[in-house]
């Protein structure tokens, strides 16, 4: 699969302050296009499929970045660098 080019790339990076179970989830967004989301990766031990979904759903994609900004006011910025070295 080939991915297409963009101009810009912003990734975010942060850092819960304590754990707590979430799914895993990425919200994709490019200008003058629909968010969209992909969760549910990493859920289940190796032995277990896992079952990833997409959606273009205007709620559901409403719903993780309600859920993504409730996570973040508990996080502290991170670099890439810093997760990659610690």
């Amino acid at each position: 699969m080939t991915l297409p080019a963009t101009p810009h790339a912003n990734f975010h990076c942060h850092e819960l302050a304590d754990a707590y179970p979430s799914v895993n989830f990425t919200i994709f967004g490019q200008q003058g296009k629909d968010k969209q989301v992909m969760f549910g990766f990493g859920l289940h031990d190796a032995e277990q499929n896992d079952d990833v979904f997409w959606s273009r759903d205007p709620r559901v994609v409403g719903y993780f970045e309600s859920l993504f900004k409730a996570m973040q006011e508990k996080t502290t910025p991170v670099t890439i660098g810093e997760l990659i070295h610690s």
